[in-house]
């Protein structure tokens, strides 16, 4: 397994803009963790999670790739929530146009995690085909952080079917 970090598509200017306009809602270049946490849950939202015109693209991802929470380190760190030690290893870090994400295996997983009540519907699986539905991921958390496991391709990021992603901000900060 190759445990690089892959950061395709970063060949871009890291700062193009301070401000964007999408689906005439303005968004502005988050300081924080906590204000990129609301921009990508805004721009959700807004766009209703359809791909990102390659505009949108260029912008969103420079402020995603500015704040990977050290994940952007050529040596791997440790991969933390509130001193817990998450996942024994990690392949990679998505960056996709809703925010960056920690790719891991069901084998690197080392924590138990919690099923929402408002998401257990997606583990049903006679519920899901029963309503024709195509469902994406299931939807997990680990100390009221959000843990999808990917069930089906996206066309807004590069998720693998079968890996768990956690966004690089739920992490403690190193």
């Amino acid at each position: 397994m190759d445990n690089s970090l892959s950061f395709e598509g970063a060949g871009f200017d890291l700062f193009p803009t301070t401000s964007i306009t999408a689906n005439n809602e303005i968004f502005h270049q988050p300081q924080t963790h906590s204000e990129l946490t609301s921009v990508i849950d805004r721009l959700g939202v807004v766009r209703k999670y359809a791909p990102l015109t390659a505009n949108l693209r260029q912008v969103f991802h420079a402020w995603y790739y500015a704040m990977l929470n050290g994940f952007d380190r050529k040596l791997h760190r440790q991969a933390t929530i509130k001193g817990i030690l998450i996942c024994r290893d990690y392949n990679r870090v998505v960056v996709g146009d809703y925010g960056a994400y920690l790719e891991f295996t069901p084998e690197q997983l080392l924590v138990t995690l919690d099923i929402p009540g408002d998401q257990r519907w997606r583990l049903d699986k006679s519920f899901v085909a029963s309503r024709n539905i195509s469902l994406k991921y299931e939807w997990y958390e680990f100390l009221g952080e959000k843990v999808y496991f990917q069930c089906s391709p996206v066309n807004y990021a590069d998720y693998k079917v079968g890996h768990y992603y956690i966004s690089v901000l739920a992490f403690d900060i190193e």
